[in-house]
């Protein structure tokens, strides 16, 4: 089945998400048996599966655990209708010995049967249970509180909308609409609750009113702007302080939305087009570790329950009608109807085992020399028995007993590796998402380096300069390496020194350098940071000169200096207060330097260059300027980024 909607809740540290998980499927089940085409029954104890009619069933499984006091609970609610086959998942765990703010926690997950990935969002609406959940019980996603409905932002509660956008502990998306104006806030927040009603348990929804634009415009950068009139998506893990950062956060304009409204109701195709994004980012994305190891372990008990239910009934009916015939066998008298539905083995009333008088023994006798008959018929299709047939039932059962214990194991194995492989499915889709999102700053880049290009041309050619359009080919000796390895030993001293080597030095480990590579087979990320070290090269250069008074970051953002250059926003000249005043992570960047730069051949390198912003890997070169005094620059680190607020 494929997963249309997912919705992952915090509750608070003191709620019992199994209670509450219970006493809202209870309520949601009692309604869908009101009217014509309700559900004939919808009570249920217990594990096990409870059949609601022809078209609905309701399997509950538990796992509790005495040694933490850890209860776990999945219910997974099946129904057949016009639409197709649904089955609402709602995984409840209650984990009282949790890290804070982990104790507590409810997934509910909708799929459909017989379609294509892909297009599940779309065919899936939310549970009416995510909406009555939270319209009576507090949920987070991180920090930011999630509700049913939007919230309305008046000017001193804009510090809320931006927390919740900064929030890089939440996993779903925030929504901000801008108003319009004081008279049309009443029926613009109807409009925007009818928008969003396809993002409930997916969202934080808010409407900022009239009376809180300005201050909300004012501390979002230009980037990250919400305009009078847009509704703006905020997807998780924002960087303000990043101008690219931007793209990620999708607008909904004015003409837009429009378009498809109708008084203050939007055209439900645009609210499943909105919804979708952030939808099918919870879907696809993998869950916090200690909701995955539950969810995980309930998943498996309730295939190992599935299976263990159907054996039974199978046994039931097989074991059932053979003691019908034995009874009637040694009573002499007809069966019973083999008409009645198989039940399992424990439910099997005493009255359809007739017993023989007990008068004598040789009545036993001949009881068990019938069931014994049975059974040789029943394994070997044989009416007569011998006792040699005991030795060889007893070989067939143990024969059958192994081999159904190495097919259980086999169906674990099969189970993890299943899980194993949806793990590496999402990661492949988030690596996926941040490939589309680097590819599409790229393009942006290079579509802006295009038109400067076009401009520049033509300026020369007006000013009669034509022949200043030729550009020669890159020197060979600047050409990019086709991997890290490669770029690594050329500012390493050793044989094969290249010329980058005078200016520029590798001081790293290069362990950590090569990981990249790894991540990397066609050399993207080895091209650009020998982008960066020809930088460095040139700035060197520049800076023996007397060419350029600051360091690297100014010597790129001034056009006056000649060199060759990379976009500032490629550079840091240090790291953030926040690194920078963690002990564990500043001393990450306190990287190896020759003893005649620092005695303890070790200095602190916050300056770095980044080829990508989105990548979760995210390559840094971190280096020391020390053309000052010795007119080199050292790398000290190459590889994944380092430890920060984000990684």
């Amino acid at each position: 089945m494929a997963v249309g909607y997912r919705s992952v809740l915090r509750l608070d540290d003191r709620a019992d998400a199994v209670s509450i998980a219970e006493e809202h499927l209870r309520a949601w089940l009692k309604e869908k048996s009101r009217g014509r085409n309700g559900l004939p029954r919808v009570d249920w104890e217990g594990v096990g599966v409870t059949e609601f009619g022809p078209a609905a069933r309701l399997s509950v499984t538990h796992v509790d655990r005495a040694e933490d006091s850890s209860f776990r609970r999945l219910y997974q609610l099946e129904e057949t209708n016009a639409a197709g086959t649904f089955v609402v998942s709602i995984y409840a765990l209650s984990l009282p010995h949790a890290h804070d703010r982990k104790r507590q926690s409810l997934v509910i997950d909708v799929s459909i049967e017989g379609i294509d990935p892909s297009s599940a969002v779309d065919r899936v609406d939310p549970p009416r249970v995510v909406t009555a959940l939270l319209e009576t019980v507090d949920a987070w996603d991180g920090f930011t509180r999630l509700t049913g409905k939007p919230r309305t932002i008046h000017r001193d509660e804009v510090g809320e909308v931006l927390s919740a956008i900064a929030d890089q502990d939440r996993s779903s998306a925030v929504i901000v609409a801008g108003s319009l104006g004081r008279d049309t806030d009443s029926a613009w927040t109807r409009t925007i609750e009818s928008l969003t009603k396809q993002s409930v348990g997916v969202a934080s929804i808010f409407v900022v009113l009239a009376d809180g634009m300005s201050q909300l415009a004012d501390e979002l950068p230009a980037s990250h702007e919400v305009r009078p009139g847009t509704v703006r998506t905020f997807a998780p893990r924002v960087e303000l302080d990043d101008p690219d950062d931007g793209v990620r956060h999708r607008f909904l304009g004015p003409a837009s939305l429009a378009r498809a409204v109708e008084g203050t109701r939007v055209a439900r195709a645009l609210t499943k087009y909105h919804a979708a994004a952030g939808r099918r980012r919870l879907v696809e994305q993998d869950l916090p570790a200690d909701i995955r190891r539950g969810v995980d372990l309930l998943r498996k008990a309730a295939v190992a329950q599935e299976r263990a239910s159907k054996v039974g009934r199978i046994v039931a009916t097989s074991i059932g009608s053979s003691r019908d015939v034995d009874a009637a066998l040694a009573a002499g008298r007809p069966s019973v109807s083999s008409h009645q539905a198989p039940r399992d083995e424990a439910n099997v009333s005493s009255e359809h085992t007739v017993k023989p008088p007990p008068e004598t023994a040789t009545g036993a006798v001949e009881l068990l020399k019938s069931k014994l008959r049975s059974m040789i018929r029943r394994w070997f299709s044989r009416d007569s028995w011998s006792p040699d047939d005991l030795d060889e039932l007893d070989a067939l059962l143990t024969v059958k007993s192994s081999e159904a214990e190495v097919a259980e194991q086999q169906l674990d194995e099969a189970a993890d590796l299943q899980l194993r492989l949806e793990a590496e499915l999402r990661a492949a889709h988030a690596r996926l998402e941040e490939l589309d999102l680097e590819l599409a700053l790229v393009t942006a880049d290079l579509r802006e380096s295009a038109r400067e290009t076009q401009v520049l041309r033509r300026n020369l050619v007006l000013a009669d300069r034509a022949e200043e359009t030729h550009v020669a080919r890159e020197a060979v000796e600047w050409q990019p390496p086709t991997s890290v390895e490669e770029l690594v030993a050329r500012i390493t001293p050793g044989e094969h020194q290249h010329v980058a080597l005078d200016r520029v030095m590798f001081t790293g480990d290069i362990g950590a350098a090569l990981d990249i590579d790894k991540r990397d087979p066609h050399g993207r990320y080895a091209a650009a940071l020998w982008d960066y070290v020809h930088v460095l090269y040139d700035y060197v250069g520049v800076r023996a000169e007397g060419g350029v008074a600051g360091g690297v970051h100014v010597y790129l953002s001034d056009d006056r200096m000649d060199g060759h250059k990379c976009s500032p926003d490629r550079h840091a000249g240090t790291e953030s207060e926040s690194v920078l005043t963690n002990r564990s992570w500043r001393e990450e960047r306190v990287l190896p330097v020759p003893t005649d730069v620092d005695a303890s051949g070790k200095v602190l390198m916050g300056a770095h260059f980044k080829p990508t912003h989105r990548d979760t890997f995210a390559p840094r070169m971190h280096y020391f300027d020390d053309a000052d005094r010795s007119q080199m620059v050292y790398i000290g680190y190459i590889g994944r980024h380092l430890t920060n607020k984000k990684t």
